[in-house]
C-alpha cells in the first residue's frame, strides 16, 4: 500500500523567484531611502502572484554598492526581506557599467534584437557578466531548500541555470526569456555562445513567448551544441531540459475594469487635443531603438502628406518612458526623435492644432489607462519585440469603447492579436495606409475583432500564464524526467549478478555495432572476432536466458555470423526480425517514397568529403564519415544535418547523428519499439539491455524502470548504469558466464 503521506516530486515548498530588478525600487535620499513598486513588464506581470503565493524574490536593488553605506544596506536588506518577500542584491558601480549597461545592454540586447551593428563585444563585459551571475548564484543558494522551485528571469541571469544546477544537481530550475531569441545566423555572432547555452540548460525547462524563438533556440543548440531534441526535449549531460513557448498575459481585469481619470484628462486635454472633432492615435513605449519610434513618426508624417483630408483632424500622443539614459546609442536616439517630432510639428501645426504631443516621460497607471480609453488607435510597431504587453493592455480597454490597434508584424504578440491591423514597420505606406484604414473601419467591424481579441487575452492572462510555468516546471522536474546515470561497480555488478541468478526467464538485448570493439573498414562490416563469438556461444548456454542480438546491419550480414547460434537477431534497427531457429519477416510494411531525393542529396555530400561513404537499407539511408578529416567533417555533418532536417519535415522521418555517421530513417522503425516484439510475448522476471548508440536510447526508454540498462561509453544517456568502454563490458560480460557456472555447480551439488 502507498504511503499516502509521501511527497509527490512536484510537491514545492516556495517559487524562488530570480530576476535582474526587483519588484520594488528603491530611491536613496542622503543616508535614508524609500520605495516605490516597479512598473516594468515583469515586475507588473508577477506582482500578484508574488504577493499571494509562497516566493522568495532575488534581484538587483538598483544602488551601486559604493554610494551605500553597509549599515544602510543591510536595513534596505532587511525591509525588503521583511515586508517584500525579498532578496536584495547590490552590485557595484563598476559591475553595473560592465554586466548591466555592458553585456547585458550593448551584447545582448542588441543581437537578440537583430541590430548587430550596435553589438559590442567586450571581454571585460563578458568576465562581469560571469561574476555577476555567480553572485546571484550564491544569494540564490543562501536561501534555497530542496522543496523550492527555482524561476530565473530574462537575459541578464542566462549562465545562472547551469551554475545552480552544478552546487545544486537536484535542484527544480525554470528558465523564461522575455526577448526573442535570434536565428542561429545572428546567434552564432556571440564569441560565448556555448557557454551562453549550456548556461541555459542547466534548467529542466526552458520558456520563450513565441514558438518561433524556441525553435530558433532549439536549431541553436543543436548546430553548435550538437544536442539532439525530440518534441522540445532536449537531452543535455545527465538530465533532460524541456523547451516550450508561453506567450505572456496581462491583468486582463485591471485594465479592462479600471476606471478614467476625468479630471487628469480635462487639466490635460488641451495639450492632447482631447475633443470629440479629433482622433487621437496612442504610441506608447519605452525609449529604444527596439522599438521603432523614428520609423512610426516617419509613417505618421507620410499618413499626414498622402492623406491630407485628415490634417487638423487626427492627433498622435507620443510617449517615451526614458530608458538607459547613460548608454550612447539611447542619447542619439533621442536627439532624433526630438528633431523628427519638431519638423512635422513645424510642417502641420496651426494655431488650433498640433499633430504630435511628445512626452517624454513616463505616467503612472491610471493616467495611462485612462489615455487608453480614449485613444481611437494604438499605434504598437516596434521593429522588434518580445511580446509587447502594451498592445494587449490596449486591447483590454476596448470594454466600453471602440478602438483599432495597428500592430507590428515583428512583435511577439502579433501571434496572439490577429485581428489588429497587422504591419511591417519599415515600410512608412503601408502604416500610413493602415492608419487611414483604422479612423475609416465601421464600428461593427471594430467591435468583431476587438471581442475576438478580448476573449483571447482574458482566458490567457497573466495568472495563467504564471501557473502554466509553474505547473510545466513541476511535471519536468519530476523524477521521471531525470537521467541519473551511475558508474558500474563491483558492488553494483555483484547485485546484477544476484538478480540475474535467481530469476526465472531471462532477456538479453545487445547492440553489437562497436560494442566488442569491432568497426567498419569502408562500407564493409568486420567479422566478429574469436573471443566474440566464444563470449556469444557461452552466454547463449546459460539457462532460461534469451539472447537478442541488435545491429543496424543488414540481415544477410548477421546470417553470414550467427547462423547457428541460438540467439534472436534484429536486422536494420529491428527492422528485420529472425526467432532463433526461425525465418527472417519484416517487422512492418516498408514505402520507400521518400528515398529518392535524400539520396540524391547524400550522394552529393559524399562526392565533395573525401573517405566518406553512403549506407543504404531497408528503412534508412546513412552518411557515414567515420575516416574524414575533423575540421571537414564537422563542417560537412552540420551542412547536411540541416538540410535533411528541412528536406525531411514533411515526411514520417528522423535525422540521428552518432560519432560515426548521420542517418535518416522511418520514425517508426527504432530498436525500442521492435524491443516490444520480445517483452510482450511473456512476464519475464529479469531484463538487461546493453548499448553504446544513440539508437539505443529508444531501447532503453522502451524497457521501463525494472530493466537493467547498461550505456557503454562517456556520452550522455538515459540508461541507469555505464562502463568505459568495450573492454569493461568484456570483462564483465565474462563474470556473468563465470557466475552462471558456478550457479549450475552449485545446483548441481544440492540436488
Amino acid at each position: 500500500m502507498k504511503n499516502e503521506n509521501k511527497k509527490s516530486a512536484s510537491d514545492f515548498k516556495r517559487v524562488l523567484l530570480v530576476s535582474n530588478r526587483l519588484p520594488v525600487k528603491i530611491e536613496k535620499y542622503n543616508n535614508e531611502y524609500k520605495t516605490t513598486h516597479s512598473t516594468g513588464g515583469l515586475a507588473t506581470g508577477l506582482a500578484s502572484y508574488h504577493k499571494n503565493k509562497q516566493t522568495l524574490w532575488t534581484g538587483w536593488a538598483g544602488l551601486p554598492s559604493d554610494s551605500v553605506t553597509s549599515s544602510l544596506q543591510k536595513k534596505i536588506r532587511k525591509d525588503l526581506f521583511e515586508n517584500y518577500n525579498c532578496r536584495a542584491l547590490f552590485l557595484s558601480e563598476k559591475q553595473i557599467k560592465f554586466f548591466y549597461s555592458g553585456f547585458c545592454n550593448k551584447t545582448l540586447w542588441p543581437l537578440f534584437h537583430y541590430f548587430t551593428e550596435y553589438t559590442i563585444y567586450d571581454e571585460g563585459f563578458w568576465s562581469s557578466y560571469v561574476q555577476v551571475n555567480k553572485l546571484f548564484c550564491d544569494a540564490v543558494l543562501e536561501h534555497c531548500s530542496k522543496d523550492d522551485l527555482i524561476w530565473v528571469h530574462d537575459y541578464h541571469l542566462m549562465l545562472l541555470p547551469q551554475m545552480l544546477r552544478k552546487k545544486r544537481p537536484d535542484s527544480r530550475i525554470g528558465f523564461f526569456l522575455h526577448i526573442p531569441f535570434p536565428s542561429y545566423e545572428v546567434f552564432r555572432l556571440l564569441p560565448w555562445k556555448e557557454d551562453i547555452l549550456q548556461g541555459l540548460l542547466g534548467a529542466d525547462l526552458v520558456g520563450f513567448h513565441t514558438y518561433d524563438y524556441m525553435a530558433h533556440f532549439i536549431s541553436s543548440v543543436r548546430r553548435i551544441l550538437d544536442y539532439d531534441h525530440q518534441f522540445g526535449k532536449i537531452r543535455a549531460g545527465n538530465h533532460n531540459v524541456q523547451v516550450d513557448a508561453f506567450p505572456m498575459g496581462i491583468d486582463f481585469e485591471k485594465y479592462s475594469n479600471a476606471e478614467i481619470n476625468d479630471q487628469w484628462l480635462k487639466k490635460r486635454g488641451p495639450k492632447v487635443n482631447v475633443n470629440k472633432n479629433n482622433k487621437l492615435i496612442l504610441s506608447v513605449d519605452r525609449l529604444d531603438y527596439t522599438k521603432g519610434i523614428l520609423e512610426r513618426l516617419t509613417a505618421f508624417d507620410r499618413f499626414l502628406e498622402k492623406y491630407p483630408q485628415f490634417r487638423g483632424k487626427v492627433s498622435m500622443i507620443c510617449i517615451a518612458a526614458p530608458s538607459r539614459t547613460s548608454v550612447e546609442k539611447y542619447q542619439e536616439l533621442k536627439k532624433k526623435i526630438d528633431e523628427l517630432v519638431g519638423y512635422i510639428n513645424g510642417r502641420y501645426s496651426t494655431i488650433s492644432w498640433i499633430p504630435i504631443c511628445y512626452l517624454y516621460h513616463s505616467l503612472p497607471f491610471e493616467q495611462l489607462n485612462s489615455l487608453y480609453n480614449i485613444s481611437d488607435i494604438a499605434l504598437i510597431t516596434p521593429i522588434r519585440d518580445g511580446m509587447n504587453l502594451i498592445a494587449k493592455e490596449y486591447m483590454a480597454t476596448t470594454k466600453n469603447h471602440n478602438g483599432v490597434l495597428i500592430l507590428s508584424e515583428m512583435a511577439g504578440a502579433c501571434s496572439e492579436l490577429a485581428e489588429a491591423l497587422i504591419v511591417n514597420p519599415n515600410k512608412p505606406d503601408m502604416v500610413a495606409d493602415a492608419i487611414k484604414a483604422a479612423l475609416e473601419m465601421p464600428e461593427e467591424e471594430q467591435k468583431l475583432r476587438n471581442e475576438a481579441m478580448r476573449v483571447r487575452l482574458e482566458q490567457h492572462n497573466v495568472h495563467q500564464w504564471v501557473q502554466d510555468f509553474i505547473h510545466r516546471l513541476q511535471k519536468v522536474s519530476s523524477k521521471e524526467y531525470r537521467v541519473p546515470v551511475k558508474e558500474m561497480n563491483i558492488a553494483k555488478e555483484n547485485s546484477i549478478l544476484s538478480a540475474l541468478n535467481s530469476a526465472g526467464s531471462k532477456l538479453l538485448f545487445m547492440d553489437i555495432e562497436y560494442i566488442f570493439g569491432s568497426f567498419r573498414s569502408h562500407s564493409k562490416p568486420l567479422k566478429p572476432d574469436v573471443e566474440i563469438i566464444d563470449m556469444l556461444y557461452n552466454l547463449s548456454t546459460i539457462p532460461d536466458l534469451d539472447i537478442v542480438l541488435i545491429s543496424d546491419y543488414d540481415y544477410e550480414t548477421l546470417d553470414e555470423w550467427f547462423e547457428n547460434f541460438p540467439l534472436h537477431l534484429m536486422a536494420e534497427h529491428g527492422l528485420w526480425v529472425k526467432e532463433k531457429n526461425g525465418e527472417w519477416h519484416l517487422m512492418d510494411k516498408i514505402d520507400n517514397y521518400w528515398k529518392g531525393q535524400i539520396r540524391h542529396l547524400i550522394k552529393l555530400y559524399v562526392s565533395r568529403t573525401p573517405h566518406s561513404f553512403m549506407e543504404e537499407n531497408t528503412y534508412s539511408l546513412t552518411f557515414n564519415f567515420q575516416k574524414c578529416e575533423e575540421a571537414l567533417k564537422q563542417l560537412r555533418v552540420r551542412e547536411l544535418k540541416e538540410s535533411l532536417i528541412e528536406l525531411s519535415a514533411n515526411y514520417n522521418l528522423q535525422v540521428e547523428e552518432t560519432e560515426d555517421c548521420l542517418e535518416v530513417k522511418l520514425a517508426g522503425a527504432n530498436k525500442g519499439r521492435s524491443a516490444q516484439y520480445w517483452t510482450c510475448e511473456k512476464d519475464w522476471d529479469f531484463i538487461m539491455a546493453v548499448g553504446d548508440n544513440h539508437s539505443d536510447e529508444d531501447l532503453f526508454e522502451s524497457l521501463g524502470e525494472d530493466a537493467v540498462t547498461i550505456k557503454v561509453g562517456s556520452e550522455s544517456s538515459t540508461a541507469k548504469y555505464r562502463i568505459s568502454d568495450y573492454i569493461g563490458l568484456r570483462k564483465f560480460m565474462k563474470r556473468i558466464i563465470q557466475e552462471s557456472s558456478k550457479n549450475k555447480r552449485r545446483m548441481s551439488n544440492y540436488s
